[in-house]
């Protein structure tokens, strides 16, 4: 066998079969069936009697990626039954998380006979009661922690609830799987959309979650989508490129836009009009540069973070959209469950916050545990969002970190897998992507060259870069190294990851260093 397999299999623990299995060619056939959802029948009833009776339909989503996705699923899906409906992504600044009494009442006065959430749903009970109350039907379709007491909405499609699998669907999938219900087919492009959400939204890649994903690269690798390749700006996709490039791209514009502007990425999702295409582009890559820029200025001001407690818990001056960055970035720093507050932009006396955690302590317990200190709370394990009083907030963090002292993350052991310079081959490197997709539950990697010999290491002009070709191409990269403290030693060891860079049609193997040791 193969030597660098073998160590690739000790350090996910397979034997040869699971690889086999791990990697064996993948077919619609291997994704459970809608029917595993509880209430589809009913559900899909309801939906073809709403189109026979020519009635008010709306999809209400969510403003980040996967909600994004799960909208365009759903409105592509009726547009293909030739049925076009309304749709509604909500400001998270105007309309706030979900399905709120406002919103109901609003889509009341527009003569909405049937409402379908997607994303969101499972805790808004009063709006669901204030919808029933005007004659108005809301099918749910959600993901979302299941905090006890349900809506009595018409119906409620969710993967838990329906016993549906071990692990936690995205949103998005959850509209794939109605999407096939109403087509009976699952449409390739709607399925890498849900593929698409199912990293933007940090599932688990296990299970039918892993085999989704890789059903859209696949797609996504041959069909070549314009709309999404202009959003990779590179022509292999990866799940990698889908989390660093696609994603935070549609995630952007929630952040960043004040108004009902984010409606406009469900048409740029659907359409296939190659101007509106190019124009909505346009504004998205400007949107996203002005998000890059804000998030520079928002983590150089922050304050009063507090080391010595169990979480970090702040209030900023920032707005909304920049909450979920900032509180993953302080996890990743100080590895702490974190939440960021700001105040509420209509009522000064609430804070509105966005918490970010890892494995060990789950942000949708802990906001449960905590609700009879919030207004509004929704989330899953490793992120969520909540409104409280400002009055409440020392309160609220004192109980908080009670829970992250008792709940502590899983430590992360570092494994890595030692490999020799001439191991760094396009071979090895398809072997390696053999076992793709990585991510949450099945982590990407990392490959260790030790006693590399600092002088064969070659820099950028300015020094602040490695990137050296070894040998047959193969280059090794580092941003932002200290090259004094390298050149000081004869040896070093590198820590990183393979991966494929572009440039001008040209593909490169790279080891992309992320320590030095």
């Amino acid at each position: 066998m193969n030597t660098f397999k073998q160590r690739l299999l000790t350090h996910f623990n397979l034997s040869e079969q699971a690889f086999d299995l791990l990697t064996s060619p993948i077919s619609y056939d291997n994704l459970p069936s809608y029917k595993g959802f509880e209430h589809i029948e009913r559900i899909k009833t309801r939906i073809l009697e709403a189109i026979e009776r020519q009635e008010k339909i709306i999809v209400y989503g969510d403003y980040d990626c996967d909600g994004v996705m799960s909208t365009s699923i759903v409105v592509a899906t009726f547009n293909k039954l030739n049925y076009p409906i309304s749709y509604k992504l909500p400001s998270r600044y105007q309309d706030g998380y979900g399905l709120t009494v406002a919103a109901v009442e609003n889509l009341a006065e527009q003569g909405i006979n049937l409402i379908i959430t997607v994303d969101n749903g499972i805790s808004q009970i009063e709006a669901v009661k204030r919808a029933s109350q005007l004659g108005i039907d809301v099918i749910i379709t959600d993901h979302h922690e299941l905090l006890g007491e349900l809506p009595k909405a018409y119906a409620i499609m969710h993967p838990i609830l329906s016993g549906y699998g071990d692990i936690v669907a995205c949103g998005a999938y959850v509209a794939l799987m109605l999407s096939h219900a109403l087509l009976g087919y699952l449409d390739d492009y709607l399925l890498t959309l849900a593929g698409i959400a199912t990293i933007s939204d940090m599932m688990p890649l296990v299970g039918y979650n892993r085999d989704v994903v890789r059903l859209a690269l696949l797609n996504i690798n041959k069909d070549k989508y314009i709309n999404l390749m202009k959003l990779a700006e590179v022509n292999e996709i990866t799940e990698t490129v889908i989390a660093m490039k696609i994603a935070p791209k549609i995630n952007a514009v929630g952040r960043m836009m004040m108004g009902s502007e984010l409606n406009i990425l469900v048409e740029y999702m659907i359409t296939d009009d190659l101007r509106r295409i190019n124009d909505i582009y346009t504004w998205i890559y400007e949107v996203n540069e002005s998000r890059k820029e804000t998030m520079k200025e928002a983590t150089a001001n922050v304050e009063d973070i507090n080391l010595d407690e169990p979480s970090i818990i702040l209030i900023t001056k920032e707005n909304e959209g920049m909450l979920g960055l900032l509180a993953a970035r302080f996890v990743g720093a100080y590895t702490k469950p974190s939440i960021v507050f700001t105040y509420d932009s209509n009522d000064p006396t609430l804070l509105k916050g966005s918490a970010r955690s890892r494995k060990g302590f789950n942000i949708g317990k802990a906001f449960s545990d905590l609700s009879d200190l919030m207004l509004k709370f929704g989330g899953h394990e490793l992120a969520g969002g909540c409104t409280i009083r400002k009055a409440d907030f020392e309160k609220f963090k004192k109980r908080f970190n009670e829970l992250a002292a008792t709940y502590l993350f899983e430590e992360q052991v570092e494994r890595v897998i030692d490999i020799d310079k001439n191991e760094l081959t396009w071979v090895n490197y398809s072997l390696y992507r053999k076992l793709a997709p990585y991510g949450q539950g099945f982590e990407l990697p990392l490959f260790r060259i030790k006693q590399q010999l600092t002088s064969e290491l070659s820099y950028s002009r300015d020094g602040k870069h490695i990137i050296s070709t070894i040998f047959n191409g193969i280059k090794i990269v580092a941003f932002n190294v200290d090259s004094d403290y390298i050149k000081a030693h004869t040896f070093i060891d590198l820590i990183g990851s393979l991966s494929v860079s572009e440039y001008k049609n040209y593909k490169d193997l790279t080891f992309f260093v992320q320590k030095i040791i």
